[in-house]
């Protein structure tokens, strides 16, 4: 018997390692009655029939085969009369406790990586089982992902020995947290957290004051912009190449923007009072609003051949078909409303914000008057509005008399609705065309924000969020976040 007496570590992890706390050994022959050498003996005679015989081996942390089982093997041999036998084997270290750690928990959210897996298994006395056998159990590997990301894999689903190997590959795709957990027969889970760390990147802007204002995912993959003070519709790739194109219409101020369903992208005109589209190839087309001088805001695709837009402006609601057919809409009840924010429903009906009226508008279709529904808090200033991920209540955030943040919920189709937030302390809320808020939807990779101030010229992003995310302007720069979502520019 080769105990594990003090000796420097190269010796101790060798194929014959023994627990440290080992003070006795069992052998059972064809599972008779075991028979025990205690430590620091080194020699065991037993008594076993010719032939092919089961030996079973154990190690204990207790004098005559008592305490704690620290170490297993089981060989089968055959026995010769006569002679003298050796039996020999490696003990299998009996995992009663688990540990894992990650070689890199916090990479690069947007880039891929693959990251080593250090999973370990520790003894009932809490040493860590070492050498080349195997354990009494292989460690599982799995991982737990909440979100069902997809960007997570391994390279092997256990470990059968302390010299086994695995690795996390991440695929750099929007991940806000997961776990890999190690497992065993008996034995409580171990885990350990991966949580991509954001990281920030700029790019200019070609046209300088460009007012940068809202954002979305063309159908070409790239991100779309539009910059309000320039009159034009930005661009930028993956890749962080960005170029824009002049809308014919001088000074139109573009406002909202959103991927259509005829591949085009379409967006509002505020000042010009048009609804533009334009194909990702620079082609423009420029439709007049329903009701002149509406100074359209933001717009939403319905799925059914139509482009509804709020008249933030004229107070209406308005639809522009898809084959570029005259506009139509409807007057909002409340005068001088301000409707602003627009999105579909599960029902396919039109939900809207009313920034000045401090409602919520519903409208089935075109020809009905609108239903509006006072907020709960007075003067919130709602803004954008959207279908929610929980798909089943409309939220809205607010603020109140002492500028402080406050949220309500109630059951109300599938939106959640972010209201302006307040300039200043004193909660002074900024012009009408100054209030903005922009909500994204993770679409692919990458979730883009888009906020501006002037004399900044920047595009920036920063690694992946998989929740929407609301923004007021800031700087003049187009912004990328991976990571964390429960962080929120303002």
């Amino acid at each position: 018997m080769h105990w594990n007496t003090p000796a420097p570590s190269s010796v101790r992890r060798t194929p014959k390692y023994i627990s440290p706390s080992a003070q006795s050994v069992s052998v059972t022959v064809n599972q008779g009655v075991p028979q025990v050498l205690n430590f620091p003996g080194t020699t065991l005679t037993l008594n076993a029939p010719v032939g092919t015989d089961l030996f079973v081996f154990q190690t204990y942390d207790e004098a005559n085969g008592q305490g704690n089982v620290l170490g297993r093997a089981a060989i089968s041999q055959a026995i010769i009369d006569g002679a003298a036998n050796t039996v020999a084997a490696v003990l299998d270290g009996v995992i009663a406790s688990l540990a894992i750690t990650l070689g890199n928990p916090t990479p690069n959210a947007g880039t891929a990586a693959m990251i080593p897996i250090s999973a370990s298994g520790r003894d009932a006395d809490g040493n860590v089982i070492v050498g080349s056998s195997d354990y009494a159990a292989p460690i599982l590997l799995s991982i737990t992902d909440p979100a069902n990301t997809g960007t997570l894999s391994l390279s092997a689903g256990s470990m059968q020995s302390p010299a086994g190997t695995a690795t996390l590959n991440y695929n750099g795709g929007t991940l806000v947290s997961a776990s890999v957990v190690a497992s065993t027969t008996g034995v409580p889970s171990a885990s350990t957290a991966i949580t991509p760390t954001p990281t920030f990147y700029s790019f200019s802007i070609p046209t300088s004051s460009s007012g940068p204002d809202w954002i979305t995912l063309g159908p070409d993959g790239n991100m779309w912009f539009t910059e309000e003070t320039a009159g034009k519709i930005g661009r930028i790739t993956p890749a962080g190449i960005v170029n824009d194109f002049a809308i014919p219409t001088a000074a139109s101020g573009p406002s909202g923007i959103i991927s259509g369903s005829d591949g085009r992208l379409w967006f509002c005109e505020y000042s010009a009072s048009k609804i533009g589209a334009m194909t990702t190839s620079g082609t423009f087309a420029e439709y007049p609003t329903a009701f002149a001088g509406d100074g359209p805001g933001l717009l939403v695709d319905r799925g059914d051949g139509t482009i509804w837009y709020t008249g933030y402006g004229g107070d209406h609601i308005s639809v522009q078909p898809i084959n570029g057919s005259a506009a139509y809409g409807v007057s909002v009840p409340t005068a001088n409303a301000a409707p602003y924010g627009i999105t579909t429903a599960v029902d396919n009906n039109i939900y809207f914000t009313e920034q000045d009226g401090n409602n919520i508008g519903h409208l089935p279709n075109t020809g009905t008057v609108p239903v509006e529904v006072p907020l709960l808090s007075p003067a919130s200033y709602p803004e954008q509005i959207i279908r929610g991920p929980e798909r089943q209540r409309l939220v809205y955030r607010f603020r109140d008399e002492h500028d402080r943040a406050a949220f309500a919920a109630r059951p109300r189709g599938d939106c959640i609705l972010l209201d302006a937030d307040c300039e200043q302390s004193s909660c002074r809320h900024r012009p009408r065309r100054r209030r903005r808020a922009m909500v994204h939807r993770e679409r692919a990779r990458q979730d883009w924000s888009c906020h501006s101030r002037r004399g900044y010229d920047r595009i920036q992003f920063a690694g992946h969020r998989s929740r929407c995310q609301g923004h007021r302007r800031s700087a003049e720069r187009v912004a990328v976040v991976h990571g964390n979502n429960s962080q929120q520019n303002r």
